[in-house]
């Protein structure tokens, strides 16, 4: 018999130590047709073993999918083997109806439609039935389906000819089969490729995507509010740009639309998922735009690559400016306070004890520390760096004077120093920022919109402790009543970083960049986002492999920076109340100009003045009404004498 070539292709197996000894046809061939698929001893290439697969003919093709048997004896199944190791290639016995419908069965119960890669190979017996198999819904994502059938119209003896035939996903016409060419005299007459990859050019072929609106990556225009599921006219946005370019480089058309509850999708408790997920799951639609990779999501919906990672920040109210009547005190901590001012008293009680005790002091020196509150004043004068008549001769208190000169130089310049910076720049609260430091403060309430799902699940599934204290707390809110929470002081708002940049540059942000919100510096990164494929589709890998190539070629980030900016320049700002103070400007670090001192920031030094003249004022009254009893007195002794 004459022995003819039809497959010879490398199957790539998953496991290193298996090795095939033979697959034979089950019991399920037919004597006047004999296929057996031999398997020879394959090499190891970078810990993975490669074995080519040779089919020899025999009369006709007539064992439908083989079972495996093992070197050790044992038999598994084509769904175990499938399951252990990457299956390239389905051998489908299609020459009877009965057969046909045996295979359609088994090929349904391995899930062929969720394996676009996979190779089928059918062989019929009449060239009638190949566009009836090749149509059938299984094989609706398989890139490579093709359909052999023999010329010969006896059931018994060799097929010398096998028209071949194959399925087409994207001709100009749509889905369809063609005709690739005549295997005769054991090769094929004509020079077709039997395998082309057809996702390099769809033809115009037009897809279905639903997307929800998440500037800077998606936004749109709908053109009915009113439908749901509507259709919708994409904006210049990230995502825009790459689908764009895929369009126009692999030549295909689009029609985008929302999901039909314009929500991104949650697991309900059936296993169905809602939203975009759902839409994704039902095969309602070809791919969506971006998605968040979360683990649940992967057993209903094929990913990209991550192409974008957008962490969670938290959105609390900028720090106040503290009031500048403490501007004073503020240069120095409180332990430092603690630490100078007592040191003034304690060297003015040194000094006065030393000369007391010490004889070789001068007697105007000890004239002039008669009391501890001479002493004390004369520490402070030299504190202060004030010229005093004081001249010991006294080595022992030369060098305590010494000493406590260069300690009050070396202090008061620092207070000096770090008071004119106070001054120029007004200090400010240090915010709360963080979830742990909010989980903490019994007096904040943390609040977050119902625009992501994926966020959500992240947070109410976290096990960290910090992040489960402050989960608790949480509160569901749309944007502008947790806009508005935050406003008003003691609320964090927990949101996505580039959409909230968005939102705040356009509408709280003033003409001089300035804006009552502080975002944190601290991100909360659990995944990324990539597009979102219906299970199987055979387009993902062409869509995966163009993604990628922007994000080596650094223009997924470049896009990005550029939408947000001219966001930026051409967002409407809410121009923010001047009342004529510099003090935002300072604290946000937006001007470089010089500041002027007004009397906002010099308010602590008229407000000492003023209680000096106070306390001066009681102390005269104290004075006067006390020396007025003692003259009063005295005059009524003299005039009693006389």
């Amino acid at each position: 018999m004459q022995n003819v070539e039809i497959v010879r292709r490398r199957i790539r197996l998953a496991s290193p130590n298996t090795k095939f000894a033979e697959t034979r046809a089950s019991k399920y061939e037919r004597k006047a047709a004999n296929a057996r698929v031999e398997a020879g001893a394959g090499r190891h290439l970078g810990g993975r073993q490669q074995i080519s697969l040779r089919l020899d003919c025999r009369g006709r093709w007539a064992g439908p999918i083989a079972d495996h048997k093992a070197k050790e004896g044992s038999t598994s199944s084509v769904r175990s083997y499938t399951e252990h190791h990457v299956c390239r290639v389905l051998l489908v016995d299609a020459s009877t109806v009965a057969l046909e419908l045996l295979a359609l069965s088994i090929l349904e119960k391995e899930n062929v439609f969720r394996h676009p890669e996979l190779v089928v190979i059918a062989f019929g017996g009449s060239a009638s039935r190949a566009r009836n198999f090749l149509m059938i819904p299984i094989l609706g994502n398989t890139i490579h389906a093709l359909y052999c059938a023999g010329t010969n119209s006896s059931d018994v003896g060799p097929v010398t000819e096998a028209s071949v035939y194959r399925l087409c996903h994207y001709c100009r016409a749509g889905r369809d089969v063609l005709m690739v060419g005549v295997f005769q005299h054991g090769k094929l007459q004509q020079h077709a490729d039997i395998f082309p990859d057809e996702t390099k050019n769809f033809r115009g072929h037009q897809f279905n995507i639903v997307t929800m609106d998440w500037f800077p990556l998606i936004t749109f225009t709908k053109n009915s509010s009113k439908v749901p599921g509507a259709v919708v006219t994409p904006d210049d946005s990230l995502d825009y740009r790459i689908l764009t370019l895929f369009a126009r480089n692999f030549n295909f058309t689009y029609v985008m639309r929302t999901p039909w509850d314009l929500t991104w999708g949650i697991m309900e408790a059936s296993g169905n998922w809602t939203g975009t997920m759902g839409t994704l799951q039902h095969d309602a639609a070809d791919f969506s735009m971006l998605l968040t990779w979360l683990r649940e999501r992967f057993e209903v919906v094929d990913f990209t690559r991550v192409y974008v990672t957008e962490p969670l920040v938290t959105i609390t109210l900028k720090a106040q400016v503290l009031p500048e009547i403490m501007s004073l005190s503020r240069p120095f901590s409180g332990t430092l306070w603690l630490l100078v001012v007592p040191s003034v008293f304690l060297f003015g009680l040194v000094l006065y004890l030393a000369y007391r005790t010490l004889a070789s002091c001068s007697a105007s020196d000890q004239e002039t520390l008669q009391t501890l509150a001479t002493a004390t004043l004369i520490s402070w004068q030299m504190f202060f760096q004030v010229n005093i008549t004081l001249r010991p001769r006294n080595t022992t208190i030369r060098i305590l004077v010494l000493s406590w000169w260069l300690f009050s130089l070396l202090v008061t310049i620092a207070y000096k120093s770090s008071l004119i910076a106070h001054l120029s720049v007004p200090g400010a609260d240090r915010p709360i920022d963080t979830l742990e430091q909010v989980g903490l403060a019994d007096s904040w309430t943390l609040g977050y919109e119902t625009t992501s799902e994926s966020g959500w699940w992240w947070l109410t599934q976290n096990k960290n402790p910090e992040i489960m204290r402050a989960a608790a707390k949480v509160k569901v809110m749309d944007l502008e009543k947790n806009i508005a929470a935050v406003l008003k002081g003691n609320h964090m708002f927990l949101t996505w970083k580039y959409y909230v940049s968005v939102i705040l540059q356009d509408k709280y942000t003033d003409s001089r960049g300035h804006t009552p919100f502080h975002m944190s510096k601290r991100e909360y990164n659990f995944g990324g986002y990539g597009w979102g494929f219906r299970r199987g589709a055979p387009f993902r890998r062409r869509m995966d492999t163009g993604i990628q190539r922007l994000v080596e070629a650094g223009l997924i980030r470049k896009w990005l920076d550029d939408l947000t900016q001219l966001r930026a320049k051409n967002g409407i700002a809410t121009p923010a109340k001047d009342d004529g103070s510099s003090q935002s400007s300072e604290n946000d670090g937006a001007s470089n100009d010089l500041v002027v001192l007004g009397l906002g920031h010099l308010q602590a030094s008229f407000y000492i003045l003023v209680l000096g003249y106070v306390v001066a004022s009681l102390v005269l009254f104290v004075e006067m009404t006390a020396l007025k009893f003692p003259m009063m007195n005295l005059t009524a002794r003299k005039r009693a004498r006389t």
